[in-house]
């Protein structure tokens, strides 16, 4: 496993940021199905659900691929936590866009929204990762 992991060190990031994707998803989706099946504000507010689910991903996201990805040893109060904040909210205004796109103009399901807009974030927000956020290069 290890000589594997040194051929393809991007392949074994890719997968670690795979894990810790799941575990924001499930944090994101969790807090969004609490917040839309519970609270009737957010039943006609998906969006805004949608921001505050993500946020809380986000908490998730960043401490996990900063520790466990990319084990960047780079202090919090930096400019790679700035690079962070604005790929997020880059990433989180694609996300609620897609949720409104397919909520409040297509007529889908609130969940049917939301899934279709984890895939196409995850893909973004990984680029964002390596290249821009925890890319030590630059």
């Amino acid at each position: 496993m290890k000589k594997l992991i040194a051929k393809y060190p991007e392949l074994w990031k890719l997968f670690k940021f795979g894990l810790v994707g799941v575990l924001n998803t499930l944090v994101d989706f969790i807090v969004y199905t609490v917040l839309v099946s519970a609270i009737v504000f957010f039943k006609e507010n998906a969006a805004l659900a949608n921001v505050i689910s993500y946020t809380c991903g986000l908490l998730n996201s960043f401490f996990f691929n900063k520790h466990f990805t990319f084990q960047s040893n780079v202090k919090l109060i930096s400019l790679q936590g700035l690079k962070f904040i604005v790929a997020n909210l880059i990433t989180l205004a694609i996300s609620s866009g897609i949720i409104y796109l397919g909520t409040d103009m297509l007529s889908f399901s609130n969940m049917l929204s939301k899934l279709i807009a984890v895939p196409i974030t995850l893909i973004i927000n990984f680029l964002f990762s390596r290249l821009f956020v925890f890319n030590e290069k630059n």
